[in-house]
């Protein structure tokens, strides 16, 4: 009997303290649970918070810049107006190009229009020249020359030599070599090769009126009376205005005019030929 009654006390003590140590357990799980949702309430009232202030941040920056929405259109617009200017000034650079190609090759063309009617008009008024020089002074030749006929910026040059024929025989001699400069000419000589020139590029595009003052200042009768014969031939194709005091001149005129000075003002009197 003591045995069992032993037992019996054993197995109560046993239960109690499982028991208790189960509740123990238990309770340490609660507390540990509780604390756990205090600290979830806490950090979710937290991101709460967080969020109504991320909130009113976004609407304020809504109502100060617009939506995503609105800012995605107006970026999408932007950029479709920046696109569609970058193609337009893509398409304006294609016609600059082509018109700085075309104009390049109009400055090609031009200039090699420009160089061949320099060529052109130097060969007629070097071959007139070399004629109303021969004509006015037969015991010379002349020839004028350039460096590049093409261009004429730098001017052109004369060479002369001189030409004559043996009384005797009537055979003529061997020309002179040229020479470079007009050393070998005289002053009269110099003026009518000037002469020569002027009447050259005034037939090579005649203009409807040439006018020559005193062109025969310098000149004896017989050459005046050469360029006064020259000047007659050219009035048939234009109008020769010569001014001049020399009776070589004045026999050879369709029409001659006065010109004196009366109280300070020119008076012209036209002068009868008969």
């Amino acid at each position: 009997m003591a045995a069992i009654l032993q037992a019996y006390v054993t197995t109560l003590l046993y239960s109690g303290c499982l028991f208790f140590w189960l509740s123990t357990r238990n309770w340490h799980h609660f507390n540990q649970s509780r604390r756990m949702s205090q600290l979830q309430a806490a950090r979710l009232e937290q991101l709460q918070v967080e969020m109504q202030t991320q909130r009113l941040r976004q609407r304020g920056l809504e109502e100060k810049h617009g939506t995503r929405a609105s800012l995605r259109q107006r970026v999408d617009g932007a950029a479709a107006s920046r696109v569609a200017a970058l193609q337009e000034l893509k398409r304006k650079e294609g016609t600059v190009t082509t018109s700085i190609s075309n104009l390049c090759s109009g400055i090609e063309e031009m200039r090699a229009r420009v160089a061949q009617a320099n060529r052109a008009a130097f060969g007629a008024i070097r071959q007139q020249v070399a004629r109303h020089f021969a004509q006015l002074v037969p015991s010379m030749e002349v020839d004028m020359t350039a460096d590049d006929p093409e261009q004429l910026d730098n001017g052109v040059s004369f060479r002369i030599r001189s030409r004559s024929k043996d009384v005797a025989t009537g055979a003529a001699e061997a020309e002179v070599g040229w020479r470079e400069g007009l050393q070998e000419l005289s002053g009269g000589q110099r003026t009518l090769l000037k002469i020569s020139v002027l009447l050259a590029v005034a037939k090579y595009r005649p203009s409807m009126v040439v006018l020559m003052d005193e062109v025969d200042a310098s000149l004896d009768e017989h050459n005046t009376g050469r360029v006064a014969s020259m000047l007659k031939e050219m009035s048939k194709t234009m109008q020769v205005v010569a001014i001049s005091h020399r009776a070589e001149f004045h026999r050879l005129a369709d029409h001659m005019v006065q010109l004196h000075k009366s109280h300070d003002q020119t008076v012209a009197k036209p002068v009868s030929l008969r």
